[in-house]
């Protein structure tokens, strides 16, 4: 003991302190909740490294046993499962500097996710390509009997690999938990962790059933983050959040991002069930799934047919929900058409009429107008902003909702409630008030079409 607390009052996490002899740490990449991470150099190697130091602070906290047991359960998992899978970072050493825990890991170059995700929304094909190297990252943990338990764009990092490809990286495996029977669970029973956006209901509550279901439910979440550019739970707060979550009332993506109409809608609807069983089986499920999404949507594209998208219609009592080129063109050359040929059949009684010295019968017919049609873009409100809480936090939930509000069963988009600022789009037309009849025959206006609407380091 005499030996030892020396050490630990000269060792400074600082440039140019040199870690269990062999490497000098040369610049700070970043700061986090759990320490720091440093860029070292080893001597012998000649190679640089990434190395995540414990923040002392935490080696004094009532759970510190909980904590460095976590920490040391970070390097086995990253060390196993990178020898399995190139998309886990992956963990060369492991030890402790004057009585700091550190972790030495691959060097990357490149970006985290989630400032991709902050400098704008992502295409289909991009997310896509993203989400299926995520995928095969954590398949390989899945068939460990491990869940990660904390995936969020700040555990996501894109590089490049040797030939120049996107190359993803799923870091920071703080949070893993092992599925075998028997293993022991350091995470304190009814104690939820992870981030509040990203969890799913069982996390949230801290279900003691948990299982790979919740990195599934988390990959979601990130597909949705990467084509909306935000998450998908509506909530000026971390408990509005978690509430949300727990009831998966979301905000469609058709309303999050109308461009992509509503051929995504269909998946979130399955990926965000509130139970468990009516969901996506596995990774590998939902990201066939998203890929069907997304072919259906390149593929309309190259067609030349726009996603459906919301529309509003100015005339009384009628919605339409067209997006299609040509349809409403179509209809409205019909309209025109038909006013034309009114017209042609009015001026003609007109002249019979003028020839005969004008009408001379109190009942005769009155002239009418070519109906018309005027249409606008509805503008549709941004969403409620949601508040991404990315830090570690206890969170304990009621086990049920507020009986106050009735909870739907795993709503989509057209089940789920319209969050403020969405605006609400009727699910029947009204009839079009058909137009008055006069006393004698007059060629009958155009019928007016109504269509059917459309019910969220550069290391860690």
């Amino acid at each position: 003991m005499q030996s030892t607390r020396p050490e630990q009052e000269k060792f400074e996490i600082d440039v140019g302190a040199i870690v269990a002899g062999r490497y000098r740490l040369e610049r700070l990449l970043g700061r986090g909740g759990m320490g720091e991470v440093w860029v070292a150099h080893h001597s012998t190697l000649d190679t640089p490294y990434a190395i995540k130091f414990l923040d002392r602070s935490l080696l004094d906290d009532i759970d510190r046993d909980t904590i460095l047991k976590r920490f040391l359960d970070e390097a086995k998992a990253s060390s196993q499962l990178s020898k399995q899978s190139r998309h886990i970072v992956s963990v060369h050493d492991y030890g402790e500097q004057g009585g700091v825990p550190y972790i030495v890991m691959e060097m990357l170059d490149g970006m985290s996710l989630d400032h991709r995700v902050e400098s704008g929304p992502m295409t289909p094909a991009e997310a896509l390509a993203i989400l299926d190297q995520v995928c095969r990252a954590l398949t390989q943990a899945h068939k460990a009997k491990l869940i990660h338990r904390d995936l969020k764009p700040g555990n996501v990092f894109l590089c490049r690999d040797e030939e120049g490809k996107l190359l993803v990286k799923v870091l920071d495996f703080g949070l893993v938990r092992s599925m075998q029977p028997g293993d022991k669970n350091v995470t304190q029973k009814g104690i939820a962790v992870g981030t509040p956006t990203y969890m799913s209901p069982e996390q949230a509550r801290a279900s003691a059933n948990m299982d790979h279901q919740c990195d599934v439910w988390s990959m979601a979440v990130l597909s949705y983050a990467m084509l909306a550019g935000k998450t998908p739970w509506p909530g000026e707060t971390m408990q509005e959040v978690l509430v949300n979550v727990c009831r998966s009332e979301y905000i469609p993506m058709s309303v999050a991002k109308p461009e992509l109409g509503t051929m995504f809608d269909p998946f979130y609807e399955k990926a965000f069930q509130r139970q468990v069983k009516d969901r996506f089986r596995d990774a590998e499920d939902l990201v066939r799934a998203f890929r069907s999404a997304a072919s259906t949507e390149a593929d309309l594209a190259a067609n030349g047919v726009a996603p459906v998208a919301i529309r509003e219609v100015t005339t009384t009592n009628q919605l339409s929900a067209s997006g299609i080129p040509g349809v409403a063109e179509s209809r409205g050359r019909g309209r025109m058409a038909a006013g034309a040929a009114l017209l042609v059949l009015l001026v003609g009684f007109g002249v019979f009429f003028v020839s005969r010295g004008g009408p001379d019968r109190a009942d005769a017919a009155p002239h009418a107008p070519a109906p018309t049609q005027q249409s606008t873009q509805a503008r549709i409100p941004d969403p409620v902003a949601t508040t991404d809480k990315t830090t570690v936090s206890p969170t304990a939930l009621p086990k049920a909702p507020p009986t106050a509000a009735k909870l739907p069963n795993g709503p989509g988009p057209k089940t789920a409630a319209q969050p403020t600022g969405v605006p609400q789009v009727a699910t029947q037309p009204a009839a079009a008030t058909p137009p008055p009849t006069a006393p004698t025959p007059t060629p009958p206006a155009a019928p007016s079409a109504t269509h059917k609407p459309h019910d969220k380091s550069e290391v860690l």
